[in-house]
C-alpha cells in the first residue's frame, strides 16, 4: 500500500534529507507544501496519511496551520507530526495542545536526522494503527 505524506516546510534542504530518509519506491509518496495555503489546497483534494509539519513557515505559522487541520472535520484524525529546530518547552507546549500527535526536534546530524525519519516511517505505518 501507497502511503501519502504531505511535508509543510519552506527550507529545500529539509525536504530532500527526508525524501532520502523514506527512500524512493512505491510504498511512500513525499508530497510538499511551503506553507499553510498549499498545505491546506493539497489535503482538502488528496488523500493524505501522515503529516510532518515545520513550525517555522512564510505568512501563517505551523501552529495556526494545525489549529486550522484540527477544526476541520474530515482532517481531525489525521496524524501530524510537528518537527522543529526549536527545543522550546512553549513550543512543545502549543503543539500538544493543539492536538500534533508528536513533537520532534530536527537533528542536527546528518545520521541522526535520516535516522528519525525512517523510525517515523516505521512507527506511523508499521506499527501504529491509522483511522
Amino acid at each position: 500500500m501507497r502511503r501519502n505524506i504531505l511535508m509543510v516546510d519552506d527550507n529545500p534542504g529539509d525536504i530532500r534529507l527526508v525524501r532520502e530518509a523514506f527512500g524512493a519506491g512505491p510504498r511512500v509518496a513525499i508530497h510538499e507544501a511551503e506553507d499553510a495555503a498549499h498545505a491546506i489546497e493539497f489535503l482538502e483534494n488528496n488523500d493524505c496519511d501522515l503529516v510532518l509539519l515545520d513550525l517555522s513557515l512564510p505568512r501563517t505559522s505551523g501552529h495556526e496551520l494545525l489549529a486550522d487541520i484540527r477544526s476541520r472535520e474530515p482532517l481531525r484524525a489525521l496524524p501530524v507530526v510537528v518537527f522543529s529546530t526549536s527545543d522550546s518547552s512553549d513550543d512543545i507546549e502549543r503543539a500538544y495542545a493543539a492536538h500534533a500527535n508528536c513533537y520532534v526536534t530536527k537533528p542536527g546530524e546528518l545520521d541522526r536526522f535520516l535516522e528519525t525519519f525512517r523510525r517515523i516511517e516505521q512507527f506511523w505505518f508499521e506499527t501504529a494503527r491509522l483511522p
